[in-house]
């Protein structure tokens, strides 16, 4: 039972000899990117997913320039 519980703890501590540099690397780029941000601030781009027009007549109807059927004569 001790061999078997010896032979665990090696096994953890080559998985946290191999996997602790790694979490501490990812740890620290992450407070360095909120440093930066904090200090310069960030650029964001912003995507349009759809956009339509409007045109008003004077009738007081609506017309969609995306409208898909044919347009209405005025």
């Amino acid at each position: 039972m001790v061999g078997w519980v010896l032979g665990k703890l090696k096994w953890l501590t080559i998985l946290c000899a191999v996997v602790g540099p790694i979490v501490a690397l990812a740890c620290w780029q992450d407070g360095t990117r909120r440093r930066d941000v904090m200090a310069m601030g960030v650029q964001a781009e912003a995507t349009i997913e759809s956009a339509t027009r409007i045109k008003r007549r004077r009738s007081g109807k609506i017309i969609s320039s995306t409208s898909v059927g044919p347009t209405p004569a005025a």
